[in-house]
């Protein structure tokens, strides 16, 4: 079994360059990679990677693909997909906004989603290629991210940003609705993004909480007040009930199927399992699986 990755961990990929911080709006890193990079973010954070000088293919699933030789840039929140590099440095500039900053930057623009907002299935991230106009404010970008911190280049910093924005509302409609409704529609989004993105990762409440971007005690209130429950017993019910569907819908075996909803060790699974819901995996299984057959039969025979 593959040990898992701990999202903790991915900042340390960030490969020399400097990280400056303009107020506590926004913070950059410079930074270049020559094979894969994959980052992930904080709940009240987004991400904007611009990629200078990368083509990439389209047959790898865990690529973004169709990107332009000049440059291309990805807005995301929690993570940010894997990206490969070519056969020299990628250079790369990753902006990361404050959630409450970008809300802030949308209502100055007074952004205006398309259609029903809830109709959306939200989209934790989107790559798009840079297009003359976008070509031209993030080489702005990349300018103002090397001036020192002072506070007119934050000024100008936030006025490119909210021009990228406009242009993302433009030219980039469907897909910029559906990652910044989340952030627009007044709910528990951050604590939904994280707990379900991270409920199969062996991830501690304080890792948790850092991902959510609150403190263990805030963290473990908003919780509380949210799921009526703590963050261990919501972890190990969804997993529960997502291992009893597997078991229903599945042919994996019944180790496939604990690893693969978040549990380490499968005697803990099927004890946790058969505590719950009153029967071991391997039985339910075996109750599916003649229910099946029975159909089956019943289906032929008519």
């Amino acid at each position: 079994m593959n040990k898992k990755r701990n999202p903790m961990d991915a900042k340390l990929k960030l490969t020399k360059g400097g990280q400056k911080s303009l107020s506590n709006c926004f913070t950059f890193e410079r930074f270049s990679f020559s094979r894969h990079i994959n980052i992930d973010l904080t709940a009240a954070e987004v991400g904007v990677l611009v990629v200078f000088g990368v083509k990439q293919k389209d047959d790898d699933e865990d690529q973004i693909s169709t990107l332009t030789p000049e440059s291309s840039f990805v807005f995301s929140h929690l993570s940010i997909p894997k990206i490969a590099g070519g056969n020299q440095n990628q250079s790369c500039l990753l902006i990361r906004i404050n959630v409450q900053c970008l809300q802030r930057m949308l209502s100055t623009i007074k952004y205006s989603p398309l259609g029903n907002r809830q109709f959306y299935e939200a989209l934790n991230s989107f790559a798009m290629p840079s297009c003359r106009e976008t070509n031209i404010l993030l080489s702005s970008l990349d300018l103002y991210s090397k001036l020192p911190t002072l506070e007119s280049s934050e000024v100008l910093f936030e006025s490119k940003l909210l021009e990228l924005l406009w242009l993302l509302n433009l030219k980039a409609k469907t897909n910029f609705d559906r990652f910044v409704s989340p952030f627009l529609i007044p709910k528990r989004s951050f604590l939904d993004a994280v707990i379900n993105k991270y409920y199969k990762e062996n991830l501690s409440v304080e890792q948790l909480a850092g991902l959510a971007g609150f403190s263990v005690s805030t963290f473990k209130r908003k919780f509380d007040e949210a799921y009526k429950c703590s963050p261990k017993r919501w972890i190990q019910e969804k997993r529960l009930n997502e291992a009893k569907t597997l078991l229903e819908f599945s042919d994996r075996s019944i180790s496939e199927i604990g690893y693969e909803v978040g549990f380490e060790n499968i005697s803990h699974f099927i004890q946790s399992f058969k505590t719950k819901f009153g029967i071991t995996p391997k039985a339910l299984k075996e109750s599916f699986l003649q229910k099946r057959q029975s159909l089956d039969q019943y289906s032929i025979a008519s």
